[in-house]
């Protein structure tokens, strides 16, 4: 349910913004464009998750979305300098009754090479905190109480049309969690995360 909800919210942000986009830039294609909107959705694959020593398995995901914003901040040679902010938001399901859901924030600065004119590459560092990230293992659902990650991410762009792009790419991150159970005891915890994502964006 989540994930519909942030599905239509995004892709309808998505559609206003590049008709405005068409609509407010069509005597401008050879500006230099500052801002670069992507979102998608694609697999994530989890690896040493051994929450409460409930489970060692690895989980592979069913669902995944995303959604990045990029600011350049100027222009060199290469390419350039960025900051970006995101969302990422996933459900992992290992069977009818274990789950992994995961929403988080992120934030990174990085640099977008333009090699040509219709291919660019985005390399990123970000930073991520979980907004709501939630386990259950048979009858136990267990809410993170903190969740940080640190990582990268990369993307490769092409652009199809004037200021639409599609691109492929791939995030990595370390994560740190802390559970908390209903007797206030703690338990901290690490696993490794690695997203595959096809994107569409548009620049303004």
């Amino acid at each position: 349910m989540h994930l519909k909800k942030i599905l239509l919210i995004v892709f309808s942000l998505f559609f206003c913004v590049v008709i405005h986009a068409q609509e407010t830039n069509e005597d401008a294609e050879e500006d230099e464009k500052s801002f670069h909107f992507f979102m998608g959705g694609g697999n994530e694959y989890l690896k040493n998750m051994r929450l409460l020593n409930l489970n060692n398995s690895n989980y592979i995901v069913n669902r995944f979305i995303t959604a990045n914003a990029f600011y350049s901040l100027f222009e060199t040679d290469l390419g350039s300098p960025i900051i970006g902010l995101g969302i990422n938001s996933s459900y992992v399901n290992k069977n009818d009754s274990n789950f992994f859901y995961n929403t988080d924030l992120t934030a990174g600065i990085g640099f977008k090479f333009d090699l040509y004119q219709e291919l660019s590459i985005y390399t990123v560092g970000n930073f991520s905190f979980g907004l709501d990230n939630k386990y259950k293992d048979n009858q136990y659902i267990l809410p993170f109480f903190t969740k940080y990650s640190g990582g990268l991410m990369f993307l490769v762009s092409y652009t199809i049309a004037q200021l639409i792009h599609i691109g492929i790419g791939g995030q990595v991150y370390k994560n740190y969690f802390t559970v908390v159970f209903q007797n206030q005891t703690e338990e901290k915890g690490t696993f490794d995360s690695g997203y595959l994502m096809f994107m569409i964006g548009f620049s303004l």
